[in-house]
């Protein structure tokens, strides 16, 4: 298992803890999640999936709260992927 960053439309905090669905196999399970600013509300989470299912772009389903929710793969760091802030700020 490999720590992944996943982005689901709704869930908020309460899709930590949620299990990560490929082709009805459970892959991996949601750790933190939180309702992101920078991703005008979506969810964002931090996973631990399976080696097969951490690039970007993997479709994935979350169980949050009994509902089925899309979940997909995306790079870190998602806010600021060409790291400009970091340099901004040191």
């Amino acid at each position: 298992m490999r720590l992944a960053s996943v982005v689901l439309p709704s869930g908020g905090a309460a899709a930590s803890g949620a299990p990560l669905v490929h082709s009805r196999e459970q892959v991996g399970r949601v750790t933190q999640a939180i309702v992101s600013p920078y991703l005008d509300g979506k969810t964002l989470g931090l996973a631990k999936l399976r080696r097969p299912y951490q690039s970007p772009g993997t479709a994935l389903e979350a169980s949050v709260e009994g509902h089925a929710v899309d979940a997909e793969v995306v790079r870190h760091p998602v806010y600021d992927p060409e790291r400009k802030r970091v340099k901004e700020l040191a």
